[in-house]
């Protein structure tokens, strides 16, 4: 794994309660992580120097302020970026929003991304998005805006809320996928239109995400939080331990270099499904279907033993055949 970012969730805590939410926050959530015990995790995070950069989120994390600016310190003097994620829902004026971000802008934050999507307009609103982006960038922050895509918000939707805007930030646009909460609360009508799930998880691997209960998973993905793609937890071993041991799971390789859509021949070998068809919104969503329904990890761990006993008769690892495929 080529981790660069490890990205906390503080807290499900929330002020909102967004219909899409995948780890289901709200206002009634508890705390979750105290800053003592996240300084703990940065300094070991530092300490392996695999990182560049600590990502803080939530729940929403701005709801922590004072913990937020004494992490973002730590982080900032132990040359790593820091990074948070969050709603906006202080932008509230610019004097407000100017007077939230500015200790953190002290402390050393580098990057700021505010989360909108039509569920969060239920909550919010594209004067508190615009207030909240202007104040980041006229503190110097790199800024990007995570757009949650439906069949009724999109791109062009979040870049009509943000206006001259849009042109200063690096919009990323993310399908909506139907887990935790979004998977009951979300019509599958207003789901964005399937993709083609192709391609590996080496990029989504880049940014390691630790709950505020402590596991370890892969990526920052809604699809990612699944049982077999728990790595550890930082409250029983160190961040440089947990990544070590993951280094040698057969699993985060194959989807590191190959992706879910490896799986999908084993698939309908075995059950005579075709998951495409069955409305996969895109590869993360796709991993996340074949590591919680039980029929389907069996199908993983049955391929996987497959893939890795015929690689040790050929006497090859899983790089070497990507390098194969590639000719």
């Amino acid at each position: 794994m080529d981790a660069r970012v490890l990205g906390f969730v503080l807290s499900e805590k929330c002020n909102f309660r967004c219909r899409h939410c995948f780890n289901e926050s709200e206002a009634r959530k508890p705390a979750g992580m105290g800053a003592d015990e996240l300084l703990e995790h940065v300094r070991d995070a530092a300490a392996t120097g695999r990182f560049a950069e600590i990502g803080l989120s939530g729940g929403e994390p701005m709801l922590f302020a004072r913990a937020l600016v004494r992490v973002v310190a730590l982080a900032h003097e132990l040359g790593l970026g820091a990074n948070v994620t969050t709603n906006g829902y202080w932008g509230v004026s610019a004097r407000t929003a100017h007077a939230t971000l500015g200790p953190l802008v002290d402390a050393g934050l580098t990057a700021l991304t505010v989360s909108v999507s039509e569920f969060h307009l239920e909550f919010t609103t594209g004067a508190r998005l615009r207030t909240a982006v202007a104040a980041a960038l006229g503190l110097g922050l790199e800024v990007r805006v995570n757009v949650v895509r439906t069949r009724a918000f999109d791109v062009a939707d979040a870049a009509a809320l943000l206006g001259p805007l849009a042109d200063r930030v690096d919009v990323v646009a993310m399908p909506c996928i139907p887990v935790g909460r979004g998977a009951v609360a979300v019509s599958r009508d207003d789901l964005p239109a399937a993709v083609s799930p192709v391609g590996s998880c080496h990029a989504y691997f880049t940014r390691v995400a630790v709950t505020a209960e402590g596991d370890v998973y892969p990526c920052c993905s809604p699809g990612g939080f699944t049982p077999p793609l728990l790595m550890g937890n930082v409250r029983v071993e160190t961040i440089g331990t947990v990544l070590a041991r993951a280094d040698d799971s057969f699993l985060l390789q194959v989807l590191d270099q190959l992706g879910p859509t490896f799986f999908l021949p084993f698939v309908h070998e075995a059950l005579g499904r075709d998951l495409l068809a069955e409305g996969v919104v895109d590869q993360c969503h796709l991993c996340h279907r074949l590591l919680t329904d039980a029929a389907l990890t069996a199908v993983v761990d049955d391929a996987l033993a497959t893939l890795e006993a015929d690689l040790r008769a050929l006497q090859v690892d899983l790089v070497d055949l990507r390098e194969v495929a590639r000719r």
